[in-house]
């Protein structure tokens, strides 16, 4: 499996990875969502799990 990526489409630059090796989907991602504080993000996955993220502190 391939690591997700969060990017900022203003800067055209990965902002955040999220990889198996911590618990990540088994399947296809699909959705995304990040909260408004940008300190959380939500995926969903064809593996009909939805996780939720703290994002690494910039």
């Amino acid at each position: 499996m391939r690591p997700s990526k969060i990017w900022d489409i203003e800067k055209v630059s990965c902002v955040e990875t999220i990889d198996r090796l911590y618990g990540g989907h088994t399947f296809t991602i699909n959705t995304v969502a990040v909260s408004p504080d940008e300190h959380y993000a939500v995926t969903g996955s064809d593996d009909k799990t939805v996780k939720l993220w703290t994002l690494r502190a910039r």
